[in-house]
């Protein structure tokens, strides 16, 4: 019978199977099942089941977890390296866009007195698998250019990214888990984008823990702040190793 549909893992790729039990293991877990069949008790408080039995269902769901994630980790594929692709369309424009309509190159401009102070405050640690695990926490404030009677505004826009980087472009985005300050609020559509009020004196936490990833590969962290509908300011900081 069907004791239970577990969700071992939601990110993509999806990942189905079944998990039939050993006769080794197939009674300890009989007795954490409930009345109604439909989960495996982990924890034998307040009741009568054998804290052996339900260590065996911990130690189950535990494995199933883990090899789940392997298994979908294993199934995606990677980013191909980009000297391998080739888009013409966009070599046609790229090629118009930086020979311009003009007789003359114009210089790139120069960069401004930043009104931010971004601190994004990243560790790298590895973990028992051997797949390096990029967080920290990121400090937001006003930097010593800035300032408030000249420009009162406050609203600003906070953006945090996590990305691989091959052949110093930075490709598909891992995915972040972020825990926004008191005052901030994530954007509906985009789970990267906060917006909140900034004041002078004031500086604002964002705690954040990247996906985990393969060591061979380098990853990019990236911290942007402005204020609401102005551009954007970055700060990009890289964690890893060189693939």
């Amino acid at each position: 019978m069907v004791v239970e549909y577990f969700v071992a893992r939601k990110k993509a790729p999806h990942i189905r199977g079944v998990f039939v039990a050993d006769k080794a293991v197939n009674e300890a877990l009989r007795q954490t099942e409930p009345k109604l069949h439909d989960a495996w008790e982990s924890t034998s408080d307040g009741s009568d089941v054998r804290p052996e039995d339900t260590a065996v269902a911990r130690f189950v769901r535990g494995r199933i977890k883990y090899h789940v994630d392997q298994f979908s980790r294993n199934s995606t594929p990677r980013t191909p390296d980009p000297d391998q692709l080739r888009l013409p369309e966009w070599d046609r424009l790229m090629r118009l866009l930086l020979r311009g309509t003009g007789r003359s190159r114009q210089s790139p401009p120069q960069a401004g007195p930043r009104p931010f102070s971004i601190q994004p405050g990243e560790r790298l640690t590895q973990g028992v698998d051997g797949r390096l695990e990029l967080g920290g926490t990121a400090r937001i404030g006003f930097s010593e250019h800035h300032d408030p009677e000249a420009d009162p505004r406050h609203e600003v826009e906070v953006v945090i990214r996590c990305g691989f980087v091959a052949e110093d472009r930075r490709s598909d985005l891992l995915e972040i888990e972020i825990d926004p300050p008191a005052g901030f609020s994530r954007h509906p559509d985009k789970p990267e984008f906060f917006t909140g009020h900034l004041f002078v004196g004031q500086d604002v936490a964002f705690e954040y823990s990247c996906e985990p990833y393969e060591a061979d590969w380098t990853v990019e962290l990236t911290v942007d702040a402005d204020f609401v509908s102005v551009g954007t300011e970055l700060r990009p900081v890289s964690s890893g190793s060189d693939a």
